[in-house]
């Protein structure tokens, strides 16, 4: 079943559902739920003279009265019209404040349920209906499709930028390392010094497996973690190149003088520490 064909079939769920009777006497008359002065009557157990009565006796506004109270009439068995009254939700709200009594009450929670179902389905169908209205006009579908595909990419686009940008931003103010800072490369040669076997390559990955510097690939791989640039461990060496007439951003992770410290500590603890012993982590 197709997308259109699949919107269609809800709708007409949607239908057949909200035309379900009311075991209340409620209907749905020009767009709005109503309810009968007869229906209400008879579930109060009171006379519909009395009802309309006490309708008539009200003191609303006219204009709430005539937005919430509509006259209207019905065939007796006698085939004579008779008048009544179709109420709306805030119209049978207002008449059943005064009915009083336990079986009274249930009858007013058991009616405002009802009509919080049926206008809830009311909404749904109204939704269906301009639904159907739009996928009936191919170009229209045509151009939510367009439209959504056009959203789409721009999102992902977006958050590729973002994420890109995310670590660029941390460092923007930084363009060049402190004079106190050394390369990854100076640090390995100290770390071989102090008598533990390392070089460069191997440093970085031990970096970015201890999760000091980024590991996943992209323009932010082997630039610092979120917490290691926090902890003042490194900064960032920028130097500008243009390739293919475009400017791009080398970014180059440096030790700062904290960081050798730290680091040269760490290695001094391995070093001392028996194999297989746990690593410090970020």
């Amino acid at each position: 079943m197709n997308k259109s064909a699949t919107l269609h079939h809800l709708y007409m769920n949607t239908q057949n559902h909200i035309t379900a009777p009311s075991s209340l006497g409620l209907a749905i008359r020009e767009g709005k739920v109503v309810v009968s002065s007869r229906d209400v009557a008879e579930k109060f157990g009171k006379l519909h003279k009395n009802v309309m009565q006490s309708i008539e006796n009200l003191e609303c506004s006219p204009e709430f009265g005539r937005l919430n109270f509509q006259p209207s009439s019905y065939t007796n068995e006698q085939s004579k019209l008779q008048p009544e009254v179709l109420m709306t939700r805030d119209g049978f709200t207002f008449l059943a404040m005064g009915f009083t009594g336990a079986k009274a009450a249930q009858f007013k929670e058991a009616y405002i349920a009802e009509f919080n179902r049926m206008e809830s389905e009311l909404k749904n169908q109204d939704r269906g209906e301009s639904l159907m209205k739009v996928l009936s006009d191919p170009h229209a579908v045509l151009k939510i499709v367009g439209a959504l595909a056009d959203e789409r990419d721009k999102t992902k686009a977006l958050e590729a930028k973002i994420e890109e940008d995310s670590h660029h931003v941390l460092f923007s103010k930084v363009s060049q390392a402190s004079k106190d800072c050394i390369s990854v490369n100076q640090l390995a040669k100290d770390i071989n010094k102090m008598g533990y076997p390392m070089g460069e390559k191997r440093l970085f990955e031990w970096f970015r497996e201890n999760g000091w510097l980024i590991k996943r690939s992209g323009s932010t791989h082997n630039l610092p973690t979120q917490k290691s640039a926090e902890s003042k461990l490194f900064e960032i060496n920028s130097r500008p190149s243009f390739q293919n007439g475009e400017e791009r951003v080398f970014s180059t992770p440096m030790v700062t003088q904290k960081g050798k410290d730290f680091f040269l500590s760490v290695f001094e603890k391995i070093k001392r520490q028996e194999f297989g012993e746990e690593l410090p982590l970020a």
